[in-house]
Formats: structure tokens, C-alpha cells, sequence
């Protein structure tokens, strides 16, 4: 299996970004607020695409969010393959970082494995159903 984090595993698109936030369910799961939206593309996209955010209200010097973000690609990078597609269905995250510290490596990435193995059971459960 590829480990890399492939460019069209991001959400980069203002239309996509703008749809995630206006569609998408939102939940919290320490150290995240996570909106996460499932659709119904058939198109080359990723099975799971991300968008990490983190903000200057809680993270002032550029270069902790910065190690917050690396920190938290790298967890998804590694454990994106929880998520496998399912008929065309795929889900599109955005994780916000909301912790005023900055936590560690394990606790960012328990959070994000215990998220995408929330959305692909979701993923699968939809796809049955379909």
C-alpha cells in the first residue's frame, strides 16, 4: 500500500471547503472538532480527502501550528487505510485543531484513527444501504 499523502487526498477548492463546511456534520473528538461530510462521487477522487486547520487564537508562533499540522498529516497518512472505498462513496474531512496546548504525537494520532475508523464504518454502513 501507498503511504503518501497524495495531493488529491486534500481538499484544496474553495467550492469543496465551502460545501464540507455547509453540508457537513460536525462532532468533537479530542483534540479536534471534526466536520466530516459522505458523498456520492464517482470521479478519481480519494477514498478520504482531509483539511487541517489551526488556529492562531490558540497557537500563536506559526512554528508550533505548524508542528501541529505536520503532526497531524502524518497520523492520517498513516492510518488513512482504515478507510477503503466503498461503491464510489467517499468522505471529506476537515479537522480542527482546538486544544489550547500542544498535545502529542499519540494523542493526535489516537484521535485521528479512532475519526477515520468512525467514518469508514460509516462509509460502509451507507454503502450497504445504497
Amino acid at each position: 500500500m501507498n503511504n503518501r499523502f497524495h495531493k488529491k487526498e486534500r481538499i484544496c477548492l474553495k467550492r469543496d471547503i465551502d460545501e464540507l463546511f455547509a453540508r457537513g456534520d460536525s462532532f468533537f473528538c479530542f483534540p479536534f472538532r471534526c466536520v466530516r461530510l459522505l458523498c456520492d462521487d464517482s470521479c478519481d477522487r480519494a477514498p478520504v480527502s482531509l483539511l487541517v486547520s489551526v488556529s492562531k487564537r490558540y497557537s500563536k508562533l506559526a512554528v508550533r501550528r505548524n508542528l501541529i499540522k505536520r503532526r497531524t498529516r502524518e497520523a492520517f497518512r498513516l492510518a488513512k487505510g482504515r478507510c477503503v472505498p466503498c461503491d464510489g462513496r467517499r468522505a471529506m474531512l476537515a479537522l480542527i485543531y482546538v486544544s489550547k496546548k500542544e498535545e502529542s504525537y499519540e494523542t493526535i494520532a489516537k484521535s485521528v484513527g479512532k475519526i477515520l475508523s468512525e467514518t469508514a464504518s460509516l462509509l460502509s454502513v451507507s454503502g450497504d444501504n445504497a
